[in-house]
């Protein structure tokens, strides 16, 4: 289990959802490759999402490896996320690269794209759902629970520092991620529209 990542290169982490949303505000400024700005957009974040679920389910997966615990629910809980998370984006690969989804009729040309919660897309919504859940509750709870059970303390300071930290930092840092994006949007939103011309 030799990839416990420093801070730096757990912040790397997240250079593809960065990415993203740099092409998701050139995609709202209207220009001529706003669709395709848009369609980049989705394919990084989608990206972003599923290599920083994958690496926690890594970090989880180790950590029952290691600690010679039955896999069971837990492990089975952190592998549905990062499954999904791939395949979703080996879908979004392929309408991207592949099918050129950004250039078919339906696809909006404004920002927001009208709401079709059925069939596939309620799924697609539960399952992001739960990979929410599962980074941002279970995985990290499901470990320290774990680790805090154990009586021998050089062993509970290994386990912390091999895997317990480094989910821990990557929390931390996705949460930082979502309020700069956030903070980022507002600001935008209020220099774009404080003075709307009539």
């Amino acid at each position: 289990m030799p990839a416990k990542l420093n801070l730096w290169q757990t912040i790397l982490l997240f250079l593809p959802f960065a990415a993203g949303e740099l092409f998701m505000r050139l995609s709202y400024s209207g220009g001529a490759d706003q669709r395709i700005d848009f369609a980049i957009a989705n394919l990084l974040t989608t990206f972003g999402m599923a290599l920083v679920i994958c690496y926690q389910t890594y970090l989880v997966s180790g950590f029952i490896n290691v600690s010679n615990i039955k896999p069971g629910f837990f492990q089975l809980n952190a592998l549905i996320p990062a499954v999904f998370t791939m395949a979703y984006f080996l879908y979004v690969a392929w309408g991207t690269i592949a099918d050129h989804v950004y250039t078919h009729r339906g696809f909006n040309s404004g920002p927001l794209r009208q709401s079709q919660l059925h069939g596939r897309a309620l799924i697609v919504l539960i399952l992001l759902l739960h990979a929410f859940i599962t980074f941002y509750f279970v995985n990290n709870q499901f470990v320290s629970g774990k680790i805090k059970k154990i009586v021998a303390g050089e062993t509970r300071k290994n386990l912390t520092d091999r895997f317990l930290t480094p989910m821990k930092l990557l929390t931390k840092i996705s949460i930082l991620a979502i309020a700069c994006s956030f903070l980022v949007s507002i600001i935008i939103d209020r220099l774009t529209y404080a003075n709307p011309s009539k």
